[in-house]
C-alpha cells in the first residue's frame, strides 16, 4: 500500500478547520488538551460539574471551593466523585484558582461564579466585593477566557448582580442581565445541595473579541 504523502502547511490547515466546522467546533466532541468547558466557582457539593462531567466525559471540567481542603467529609466525598471522573478538583479560593490556570497555560469556555452570602447595602457591600475580590477575579479571568467567553454570576440578590456588573464593564466586560431565571433551582448547576424556593437571578459577563484583541500576545 503506497503511503500517504504530507499535507503542505495551507492544505492541512484547511483540513483542521473543515474538520472543526464538521464535528460543530471547539466545544462539540472532545476538547483540545489545554481547553477548559466550564470552571465552576463556589461549586461546593455540586452537582452541576459532576453531572457535565458524566453527560460529556471528552470535555473538561473543574471545580473551585476552598471547603475541598477542609474537614467536612461532604466536600471531601464530592471532590473525589469529580476527580475519578476526570474533573479538575481546585481547593482555593477564585482569585488563587484563575491564577494558577494562568500558570499552567489552560483557557476556558466560561465560568459559573456562585456568590456568596454578603451585607446587601452601602460601604458593608463595597467591603465584601473587595474581600472576596470580585474585580481582580475579573481581570485575571481575562487572561484565560477564549474570545467571546462567558462570566456567569449566580445570586438570589439582584442588587449583587448590579454591583458586579459595574465591576464587569469597567473591567472590559459586556454584561447582560439575565433576569429571573423560572423553573431553575441554584442547585441544579452551580453548588448547593439544599432545595431553594427563592428566585434565582443570572448575570452575563462577556469577554468580547474587540477586547480580547487588545490583550498583549504571549
Amino acid at each position: 500500500m503506497p503511503t500517504r504523502k504530507p499535507l503542505p502547511p495551507k492544505q492541512k490547515q484547511a483540513e483542521k478547520t473543515r474538520g472543526e466546522k464538521k464535528s460543530g467546533g471547539l466545544f462539540r466532541g472532545p476538547t483540545p488538551e489545554k481547553a477548559i468547558q466550564t470552571v465552576s466557582i463556589g461549586e461546593g457539593l455540586g452537582p452541576y460539574i459532576e453531572t457535565q462531567a458524566k453527560k460529556f466525559p471528552n470535555r473538561k471540567y473543574v471545580a473551585v471551593d476552598p471547603a475541598y481542603k477542609g474537614v467536612r467529609t461532604l466536600h471531601r466525598d464530592y471532590a473525589k466523585r469529580l476527580e475519578d471522573l476526570g474533573a479538575g478538583v481546585r481547593a482555593k479560593e477564585a482569585v488563587p484558582a484563575v491564577e494558577q490556570l494562568i500558570r499552567e497555560g489552560y483557557k476556558v469556555r466560561h465560568f459559573n461564579v456562585d456568590m456568596p452570602n454578603m451585607p446587601l447595602r452601602g460601604e458593608e457591600r463595597q467591603y465584601a466585593i473587595e474581600k472576596f475580590g470580585f474585580d481582580r477575579f475579573l481581570r485575571k479571568a481575562k487572561k484565560v477566557l477564549l474570545p467571546n467567553g462567558k462570566v456567569y454570576f449566580t445570586s438570589e440578590v439582584p442588587e449583587y448582580l448590579e454591583a458586579i456588573a459595574e465591576l464587569a464593564r469597567e473591567a472590559g466586560y459586556k454584561t447582560r442581565a439575565l433576569g429571573r431565571q423560572q423553573n431553575l433551582q441554584k442547585s441544579s448547576f452551580i453548588g448547593r445541595t439544599i432545595r431553594n424556593v427563592r428566585p434565582v437571578f443570572r448575570l452575563e459577563c462577556t469577554f468580547g473579541l474587540k477586547e480580547a484583541g487588545r490583550l498583549p500576545r504571549k
